[in-house]
């Protein structure tokens, strides 16, 4: 695992930014440069929560969304996150980001990445009937940030256990 959390650190580091420092806005507009074949294949569309990125962000969906104490997002369906990304491939980031590190943000905006991409190619409007669809797209979210990171999260095992079955082509390799 330290290999992942090395080439996340390294390619961070490779690039100017400190993965220890805390995020901010400029290290969000680095990583729209730096993590290219994310961003030319999304949305390109990623910002920090507040009033006014929030009403811009509800534009592309029918979700409300709501900052938490912690400064991470809320839908009032379930749990909170770090962030949200609506079906045009919009990205919203918690505030909360802002006084966590740039390594923590990075793998934030890769998993957030992968939702984009999913929603922009049109994977998601191909398979949306698939009883698990929500699962995969999860899965294969938090896969993503691992492959760079080293570190599956609970919520990444959880979904990969109740997705059930799916064949290797839906899963991000």
């Amino acid at each position: 695992m330290t290999e992942y959390k090395e080439k996340l650190t390294k390619f961070l580091k490779d690039n100017g930014v400190n993965p220890n420092d805390m995020a901010n806005q400029t290290t969000l507009d680095i990583y729209k440069t730096i993590f290219k074949e994310y961003w030319d294949n999304s949305a390109k569309w990623a910002e920090f929560a507040d009033s006014n990125t929030i009403a811009e962000w509800e534009k592309g969906d029918g979700i409300k969304l709501s900052i938490t104490n912690n400064g991470t997002l809320s839908t009032g369906e379930g749990g909170a996150a770090w962030g949200i990304t609506n079906a045009k491939g919009q990205v919203i980031l918690g505030p909360g980001l802002l006084i966590r590190t740039n390594y923590k943000l990075a793998s934030v905006f890769i998993h957030e990445m992968r939702h984009s991409i999913d929603y922009v190619s049109g994977f998601y409007k191909t398979f949306w009937r698939l009883p698990n669809i929500n699962r995969i797209k999860e899965y294969r979210a938090y896969f993503e940030s691992y492959k760079w990171t080293g570190i599956m999260e609970a919520e990444g095992y959880n979904n990969k256990v109740k997705m059930g079955y799916v064949p290797s082509f839906l899963l991000v390799k």
